[in-house]
């Protein structure tokens, strides 16, 4: 009755984000205690206009109800627990978080060959070459991130410790593996990264970066070898090789802009393109979900995601390249924008947006406008103030990029639930929030905001680093004094009082102060773009 009555009441703040609430996926507790909240304020604000005492008796009651979902889980991979980790020997359990890596994770950050994975896994076999303790661990770090299930926590009830136990498993055989020159070492520190940064620790994610850079270059080195030593599993070990190399340098490129570091990692030598294959094997279902899988178009989603990332490595060394932010040509900036309409003009038709709607195919959009939004971000600030007609034009590149990044997180939360948004969205997300705090008076800007908040919230429940970046959205909001639309100020105000409980731990530091540069717009003398100290 509360819900009904707070929607009928068309009220201007309470409605709007009560909405957004429940669609950011907020547990029922969330949404009950926000509506005891409400009623409790709406009540004292009539005792005092009586002239009575208001009520500070504690409000809401929380109620555990049948998790409906769960009983009719059917994973879409079964896989044994045993004898790959010893957090847990539950098959259904670890069969749930691997169906969820390879539904949510794997088709937006792909650096781990599905089939061989799940082949060795199912044999038990621990001297298999493409599936190992380390790499098991790591993997079920990561998709902890996109479950709700109560043994996803290592210390129950703590949400902050979601996953930590399987990467504190993976942490210690990586320590003793870590000199052994191996595919699924190099595909474990991958997910060992992903996780770290998510949890807000991306200054120990940053030295996972460099690991990978240096096993990259190490791979790509001893392959011929590797491939001989796989003897008849030769043309798998090559296929899963590219695989893995391709994957992680498309994920730490895109992680390289975002946090303006120079491109260390290497330039993949062999760029053997994916053949455009049309598969009927080739499909995507939205797991837990069950229904109807979908064409995936894999292959021309890697292909289409690597020739973009090569575009970024060259951005990032003509950014960052020499270990400092460069001084910026307009001319240089134009020609890397020409080459990204170039690459989204030629992009096949089976992986436009819109046409085929899967996680991999929306993230690599959203990696393009980023990739648009970032550059001009960096070259804005260096401009003479002269050029009036330049600024505004770059300004409306900006904020166009960051209005089609609010429309493509607006269709997966359309399609799907908000908790299975992969946490490469939390770089989309805040850089388009930090961007659109300008512009917040323009309606489709706004609407932008409102959705990449509706989604970073959502991710706040599950990754730390997302936690920080709404944290300081709202500081500097109050810092520069831009008014926050009335559907979100109630829920940061929630979101405040709930989750800035646990102590701030300080890490993300390097990410948040990238994303706070480009507001802030500093500038030195000489005309260099300058990070805030």
């Amino acid at each position: 009755m509360q819900l009904v009555n707070t929607i009928r009441e068309d009220d201007e703040q309470k409605g709007p984000s009560l909405l957004n609430l429940i669609r950011s996926n907020a547990p029922l507790d969330e949404i009950r205690l926000h509506l005891a909240e409400n009623e409790k304020l709406s009540n004292n604000n009539e005792a005092i206009a009586k002239g009575q005492k208001p009520n500070s008796s504690p409000f809401g009651s929380s109620h555990r109800y049948m998790d409906i979902k769960r009983i009719s889980d059917i994973p879409l991979y079964r896989v044994p627990a045993q004898p790959w980790t010893s957090v847990t020997n539950d098959d259904d359990f670890v069969s749930h978080l691997i169906s969820l890596y390879f539904t949510w994770n794997n088709c937006t950050s792909n650096w781990i060959d599905r089939d061989l994975f799940l082949r060795d896994m199912r044999s038990g076999n621990l001297e298999s070459r493409f599936c190992s303790p380390l790499l098991v661990n790591s993997v079920l770090a990561m998709a902890c991130l996109y479950s709700d299930y109560p043994e996803t926590l290592a210390i129950p009830g703590d949400q902050s410790s979601r996953g930590e136990h399987f990467l504190e498993e993976a942490m210690q055989l990586l320590k003793e593996d870590e000199d052994r020159l191996s595919l699924t070492t190099f595909q474990a520190r991958g997910s060992i990264y992903m996780c770290l940064n998510g949890m807000g620790k991306d200054r120990l994610g940053w030295l996972k970066i460099v690991e990978i850079a240096d096993c990259a270059r190490d791979i790509e080195n001893n392959s011929q070898k590797m491939v001989a030593e796989a003897g008849a599993e030769a043309p798998e070990m090559t296929k899963a090789i590219s695989t893995a190399v391709f994957g992680l340098f498309n994920a730490c490129t895109i992680s390289i802009l975002g946090l303006q570091k120079p491109a260390i990692a290497t330039r993949p030598t062999k760029l053997e393109r994916l053949p455009r294959s049309h598969d009927p094997g080739d499909t995507w279902c939205p797991y837990p979900r069950q229904v109807e899988p979908e064409p995936a178009h894999t292959s021309c989603v890697i292909n289409g995601v690597s020739d973009l990332m090569l575009i970024v490595w060259d951005i990032c060394n003509y950014f960052f390249g020499d270990g400092k932010p460069a001084t910026l040509d307009l001319e240089n900036i134009n020609s890397f924008y020409h080459r990204l309409q170039t690459w989204a003009e030629t992009l096949p038709e089976c992986i436009g947006l819109g046409c085929t709607p899967t996680p991999g195919v929306m993230d690599m959009h959203m990696r393009y406008y980023t990739v648009i939004l970032l550059i001009f971000g960096f070259i804005e600030p260096v401009l003479e103030e002269s050029d009036s007609a330049t600024k505004s034009h770059i300004r409306a590149l900006r904020f166009s990029a960051a209005h089609n990044i609010g429309a493509v997180l607006y269709q997966f939360r359309s399609q799907w639930s908000v908790d299975c948004v992969p946490g490469t969205a939390m770089q989309y997300t805040s850089v388009v929030m930090f961007t659109l705090l300008e512009n917040l008076h323009d309606a489709q800007s706004k609407q932008a905001f409102i959705e990449s908040f509706i989604i970073l919230r959502s991710l706040a429940r599950r990754w730390k680093l997302a936690k920080n970046i709404l944290q300081l959205i709202q500081l500097t909001a109050m810092e520069m004094e831009f008014a926050l639309p009335i559907e979100t100020q109630i829920i940061f105000r929630d979101f405040e009082a709930e989750l800035w409980k646990a102590e701030h731990s300080g890490g993300s530091a390097a990410f948040i102060q990238t994303l706070q540069s480009l507001l802030m717009k500093n500038e030195d003398q000489d005309g260099t773009f300058m990070t805030p100290n």
